[in-house]
């Protein structure tokens, strides 16, 4: 494979990261997903189940216990790839400026 065509799917890659990052700010700044995942998800449910984690009852019952686990970690998951999305993008944005200052410079050279 030669080096354009390499750099042209690097590139190609960057934009897409770029693509998700943009579309997790719309979905940030969307009143709906701010209410249902970021404050009705995010904190209340790991607050609610944190909580849970303290009842006497729930600790002497594994089963509910080992769910009410599971259910924060799939809250922290969820919340990691968010911020995931986030720094990937970030880093896209980047890498796509210093590939673009590249084509810039070797455009003027030829």
């Amino acid at each position: 494979m030669s080096d354009q065509i390499e750099i042209e799917r690097t590139v190609e890659g960057l934009k897409h990261e770029i693509e998700l990052k943009e579309k997790l700010h719309r979905l940030l700044q969307n009143p709906d997903f701010k209410d249902l995942i970021l404050e009705g998800y995010i904190k209340d449910e790991a607050v609610r189940s944190t909580k849970l984690l303290g009842d006497p009852a729930m600790r002497a019952n594994q089963r509910a216990f080992d769910s009410t686990i599971d259910e924060l970690k799939a809250i922290g998951l969820f919340d990691s790839h968010l911020r995931t999305v986030e720094q990937k993008g970030m880093y896209a944005e980047e890498q796509l400026q210093a590939y673009e200052a590249m084509q810039l410079e070797d455009d003027a050279e030829e």
